[in-house]
Parts: structure tokens; C-alpha cells; sequence
């Protein structure tokens, strides 16, 4: 085999290998089953909370008026959000945001 070719195929199973290893992009779409941790104070018409994910990682997630506007939402509150992801990863742009009424089953 040439140089060439060794060095192609190098670079292919590196770029194959790097995407096997890639972290979504902002605009994915992410589904979040977790608790909130903070609500904003009163009734927001949008804003940011804080969710926390069953393996501990917290997100940024941010509400608009039509996502916020369940008056059971609020601390402690087990939720389960679907949303965009922002420029940075922990921050979701929220599409939709539901009360779980269930707990989960480990």
C-alpha cells in the first residue's frame, strides 16, 4: 500500500470514529425526565428553570408563555421536557414541558 492510501484510510476511520463519539449539535432536539430544582418565584410568564436529569445532570431549560403555563409546575416538580438544544449544551429551549404523573420504574 502507498502513503496515500494509509493515510486515507487513517483519516477515514478518524472522522468515522469522531462521530461515532459526537455530542448533539444546537437545534437537536434532547428529552428530558427529570425534576425541577428552580422555579422562577410567582406565576412566569417565560423564563428559566433548572431541571435536573435522572443521572444528575442539570439543565437550563427555557419556557415561553405557552410552555409555562401549567399551574402545577414549580419546585420539586417531576416533569418531563422536550426542547431544543442551545449554543451550549446544558441549556434546552423548551418545545414542550408536561407533570409526570408516574414515577419512574428503576
Amino acid at each position: 500500500m502507498t502513503n496515500r492510501v494509509i493515510a486515507t484510510l487513517v483519516f477515514a476511520f478518524a472522522t468515522l470514529a469522531s462521530a461515532a463519539r459526537a455530542d448533539a449539535l444546537p437545534g437537536d432536539y434532547h428529552l428530558i425526565d427529570g425534576r425541577i430544582v428552580v422555579w422562577p418565584p410567582g406565576t412566569p410568564v417565560a423564563g428559566v428553570a433548572v431541571v435536573r436529569d435522572a443521572d444528575g445532570k442539570q439543565y437550563f431549560v427555557r419556557f415561553t408563555p405557552d410552555t409555562a403555563a401549567s399551574p402545577d409546575l414549580g419546585d420539586g416538580a417531576p416533569v418531563i421536557v422536550v426542547g431544543r438544544e442551545g449554543f451550549h449544551t446544558d441549556v434546552i429551549h423548551a418545545a414542550t414541558v408536561e407533570r409526570r404523573t408516574t414515577e419512574r420504574v428503576s
